[in-house]
C-alpha cells in the first residue's frame, strides 16, 4: 500500500481484488506466499540469493504490470 496500516480501519480499507491479483501472479511463479494480506512474510536462512532475486523479479513484474 502507500502508507502502513495502523489500525483496523486502515486494514478494511486495503485493496482485496489487487492482493488476489499479486497472489495469484507470485503463485503462478512458484512463490508462495500467506494468502491474507494481513500476514507477515518471513526469510529464512534456507532461502537462497537466487530465491530472493527471483522473489525481487516477481514482485518487480506484477508492479509493472
Amino acid at each position: 500500500g502507500k502508507k502502513s496500516v495502523q489500525n483496523m480501519d486502515d486494514a478494511k480499507a486495503l485493496d482485496s481484488e489487487r492482493f488476489k491479483e499479486f497472489f495469484r501472479h507470485m503463485y503462478n511463479n512458484r512463490i508462495y506466499i500467506p494468502p491474507l494480506q494481513q500476514e507477515a512474510w518471513f526469510v529464512s536462512t534456507a532461502h537462497t540469493d537466487a530465491n530472493l532475486e527471483k522473489t525481487r523479479d516477481c514482485i518487480l513484474s506484477f508492479l509493472e504490470s
